[in-house]
């Protein structure tokens, strides 16, 4: 089903080592002009491979690498650095422009080619055709878990098991995504690609997001959605485009108008769809506004740039001599694996520390950035081995894609839970310790899930057995 060719991402690795290697040789040309060049074609990369839940997962990884470590810093150096708007907003990039890509642009070229490396088993199209019952019953057995298991935890108020809490309660829109799955993939027409599951798993996001006020969840699956969607109802190029200039409005949209929404939450206006529309109004006029309008662009350029925080780590760990010689990869290791009622100071996961500890932003209570996985590595190892360190990153983001598939060709039940994975995994403002725990206690979850069910099957064919034997 999906239409990638195995033989693109070895022409994209030998084209973008092409450009470097000119951008190197010419004087005229920059890092700067090298990272607008790898943007577009991670952009188009990403519209190629988009047919492919896995592949095109893989190719928004890259996509937003490139964007928030390489684009908007090249936008930052060129437009913005030293600007009076640059030092009243405090968004300089702390390091020169050829220390920074120095770093940046190898790195991610070696997490790419690791992350492409190796013969392409994962655009073997995905197939449930004959299995639609049994995935039909388990989507609805891990909905029923989620509701089940996010009303225990209202009822015990057991704020202590957040973690876990919203992996529970995930399970609600993995089941009712892959039931939109099975739907879609019985139709004939390509343009059908709503379903009542899948309108209903939309408007599960959208409600969640318009109560909290935070929009990247939904965003991320908005995304899964539509990448499973192609998988099963494979979409043509024009129209793949045509999807990524309506997702780039929407995103723009909810730029403008989630700091309004924020806003007006925090004047005590009732979070819903009318306080929201009047918010995306109000971002509309921002963006026909100069000044508010430079206002936006510094906020929207500000959210984007991952870059900046990476040269706050370079700038300080250079600085003081920071070098923790594999401690933080050693620590993180450990602290995905060993639960925190055995270690009792291990390691919070998430960005409040590491800001702290190893730069020098202030971070709004509402902001999520982290130093990056590219970061961490920096902190443990110094620009070298951090590249190689980026590279095996890459390597083993590919291997949970590789590792997804096999599991689902063993057992297809697997099938519903690598939007799940997905989900935790394509963000590049975390560190390497939030991915590993992630992914570590996601994947003892499922299993756990797929063993109750298992349980469960097995219970329901003994009882039949044994009604038949009375009988």
């Amino acid at each position: 089903m999906s239409e990638s060719n195995p033989r693109w991402n070895g022409i994209v690795n030998w084209l973008l080592l092409l450009s470097l290697t000119t951008t190197l040789l010419m004087e005229d040309l920059t890092f700067v002009e090298f990272s607008y060049f790898y943007t577009l074609v991670a952009v188009f990369n990403f519209v190629v491979n988009m047919n492919s839940m896995l592949l095109g997962a893989m190719a928004f990884f890259e996509l937003i690498v490139v964007v928030q470590l390489l684009f908007a810093p090249a936008i930052q150096y060129a437009f913005f650095q030293g600007s009076e708007v640059s030092n009243l907003f405090y968004i300089n990039m702390m390091v020169t422009e050829r220390e920074y890509f120095g770093f940046a642009v190898y790195a991610i070229l070696m997490l790419r080619i690791l992350l492409w490396v190796g013969k392409d088993r994962l655009s073997t199209p995905i197939r449930i055709r004959g299995h639609e019952m049994r995935l039909k019953r388990f989507s609805l057995f891990l909905i029923a878990s989620g509701l089940l298991g996010s009303i225990a935890f209202a009822i015990l108020s057991l704020n202590t098991m957040s973690f876990v809490r919203v992996l529970v309660i995930n399970l609600i829109p993995t089941g009712l995504l892959f039931l939109h799955i099975i739907q879609i993939q019985k139709g004939t027409s390509r343009f059908v690609l709503l379903s009542k599951p899948g309108i209903i798993f939309l408007l599960w996001f959208s409600i969640s997001a318009l109560g909290n006020a935070m929009f990247g969840q939904l965003l991320m699956w908005f995304l899964l959605f539509v990448l499973g969607s192609f998988e099963f109802r494979p979409q043509s190029l024009a129209r793949r485009i045509v999807f990524i200039a309506c997702g780039f409005i929407c995103v723009l949209a909810l730029q403008a108008s989630k700091q309004t929404y924020r806003g007006e939450l925090h004047l005590g206006r009732n979070s819903g769809l009318s306080t929201f529309y009047d918010a995306l109004v109000q971002g509309g006029r921002t963006l026909t506004d100069e000044s508010s309008m430079r206002f936006f662009q510094v906020n929207a350029h500000m959210r984007l740039n991952q870059g900046r925080i990476l040269s706050h780590v370079i700038e300080k760990c250079d600085r003081e001599g920071i070098r923790e010689n594999g401690k933080r990869l050693g620590t993180n290791i450990l602290a995905s694996v060993v639960p925190r009622i055995i270690w009792k100071d291990k390691p919070m996961a998430g960005g409040d520390v590491n800001i702290q500890k190893y730069t020098s932003v202030n971070l709004n209570s509402n902001t999520s950035m982290n130093i990056s996985p590219l970061g961490d590595f920096y902190i443990d190892f110094g620009p070298f081995w951090a590249i190689i360190f980026s590279g095996v990153f890459g390597f083993l983001i590919r291997s949970l894609m590789r590792s997804l598939m096999q599991l689902y060709e063993n057992d297809d039940r697997w099938l519903p839970f690598i939007p799940f994975l997905l989900s935790g995994v394509l963000v590049i403002e975390t560190d390497f310790l939030s991915v590993l725990n992630f992914t570590v206690k996601s994947m003892l979850f499922l299993s756990f899930c797929l063993w109750i069910h298992r349980l469960l099957g097995g219970l329901r064919h003994r009882d039949a057995y044994e009604n038949s034997e009375c009988h």
